[in-house]
């Protein structure tokens, strides 16, 4: 499954971004939430971006508030999980999703 994040850094006028492959959901989205919450800050800890977009093998997600210090890793990941399985549960051929 390949993944990739970015956020837009209105200030500098630049997508931050990155990307990467996992086996399953879990490991990727666990890899999705590391770098968009280590994209999401800049090194004096300002924040780049409050929301970030994310594509799973080909698949947008809504926008994710990485930036957001109210919002944990596990709320996150709870948003990541239930978009990815919605949009697995309503594709007309559900075999595209490798998201098992």
């Amino acid at each position: 499954m390949d993944w990739f994040v970015s956020v837009r850094d209105e200030d500098a006028d630049v997508l931050v971004y990155r990307g990467g492959r996992g086996f399953d959901q879990g490991s990727v989205i666990e890899q999705v939430i590391a770098a968009g919450q280590a994209i999401a800050y800049r090194e004096d800890g300002s924040v780049v971006g409050i929301v970030g977009k994310v594509v799973i093998d080909g698949v947008s997600l809504d926008p994710i508030p990485f930036g957001d210090l109210k919002i944990n890793a596990e709320q996150i990941r709870s948003s990541i999980a239930t978009q990815l399985n919605s949009l697995r549960d309503s594709a007309p051929d559900a075999d595209q999703f490798s998201v098992r």
